[in-house]
């Protein structure tokens, strides 16, 4: 069963750090970037992508998962200046399809069709992408996801 995107779908980059060499600018980021999803109208700082796919004889998930920002967060090179720190999730556990190579996160459900907490991470030419998410529970009765605001964070 494939699925796109709920208009409540939302997420969020957060970045922060400082890399100092020796006689070189120390470079600082920080910041916070909101995500919404690409059909909602209007402006908006970073928007997210989220497709996917529900086996549900084997349990298992894929969601298609692409966020980008180009605002929201900074890089400041001391001396310097501070510039725009664009923000992307990285490649998580490879894209969804040849069709459509959006990064995917490939996730097993549990019995009561829940997702358990987790976190990927990787690291792509000296950045570390980080993706959190809580558990994401249905409510059998309704049919209902609880809310469940992925975290983002680059840096």
């Amino acid at each position: 069963m494939l699925f796109e995107a709920e208009e409540d779908s939302k997420g969020k980059f957060t970045a922060s750090g400082t890399h100092a060499a020796p006689l070189a600018p120390t470079l600082t980021w920080g910041g916070t970037a909101d995500l919404l999803p690409l059909q909602i109208g209007g402006p908006a700082a970073g928007r997210l992508v989220c497709l996917g796919s529900i086996d549900v004889i084997h349990k298992k998930i894929d969601i298609a998962l692409q966020a980008i920002s180009g605002e929201g967060m900074t890089s400041t090179f001391s001396p310097g200046g501070t510039f725009p720190l664009p923000g992307s999730t990285g490649m998580l556990d490879g894209v969804f399809s040849a069709e459509k190579p959006i990064p995917t996160l490939r996730l097993t459900l549990n019995a009561d069709f829940s997702i358990d907490g987790g976190v990927r991470e990787e690291v792509i030419a000296g950045a570390r992408f980080r993706l959190e998410w809580d558990k994401i529970t249905v409510l059998p009765a309704i049919g209902r996801r609880l809310p469940a605001i992925p975290k983002m964070l680059h840096g």
